[in-house]
């Protein structure tokens, strides 16, 4: 990735991809890395219609191993 983006599929959901390992790693959540090999993610919400759930994604490349 060569850069940050941000998606807003839905008024409560909101995509962010990092292309900064370290500012990704600052994130104060924990890391889910189950749902896909390449790419980790943190979520802040809960997915429900009341509240805005925002999930920060960082893709691996190829040749970086997984935490």
């Amino acid at each position: 990735m060569t850069g940050d983006f941000i998606g807003v599929p839905d008024k409560s959901l909101v995509y962010v991809g990092m292309a900064d390992r370290e500012a990704f790693d600052r994130i104060g959540v924990a890391c889910d890395d189950s749902t896909n090999k390449r790419v980790l993610t943190k979520t802040v919400g809960n997915f429900r219609s009341d509240e805005v759930t925002v999930v920060f994604q960082f893709w691996l490349a190829a040749s970086e191993p997984k935490p």
